[in-house]
């Protein structure tokens, strides 16, 4: 399967256990991977043919403007949510946030999720 790769995206959220975090927010790393065909937009050289990297980005940007959740994997499972209702050929993705000022005392570069889903870990969700 093709892969569209949206990496080191930053993003300002709410997202956390500590009422701290919900507060005062924190930066987010985001990437994400998504898997499908691609050969019609190779040989049409047609965007309608293939997922555009800024409707996908603005899916994500609203996820971290507009919510907030407890755990990381809940806001990973939100952006899986959403973009593949918003992109029917899309059939499997990978979604990794990282908090690199995690609440944690200690020395790290950051604490995180990776998820994996594939189109049909969604019932009801319409295939093309």
């Amino acid at each position: 399967m093709d892969q569209i790769l949206m990496q080191g995206m930053s993003f300002y959220g709410f997202t956390g256990v500590h009422e701290s975090e919900k507060q005062a927010g924190q930066v987010f790393l985001t990437d994400v991977v998504l898997e499908l065909p691609l050969m019609a937009a190779c040989e049409s050289d047609n965007l309608d043919d293939t997922v555009s990297y800024a409707q996908a980005y603005e899916i994500i940007r609203q996820v971290y403007h507009h919510e907030s959740y407890d755990l990381v994997e809940r806001l990973c499972g939100e952006i899986a949510k959403r973009l593949f209702e918003a992109f029917p050929t899309v059939q499997k993705l990978t979604v990794t946030v990282r908090k690199p000022q995690a609440p944690i005392d200690g020395d790290f570069e950051a604490m995180g999720v990776r998820i994996t889903r594939q189109r049909s870990d969604f019932p009801g969700m319409v295939r093309p």
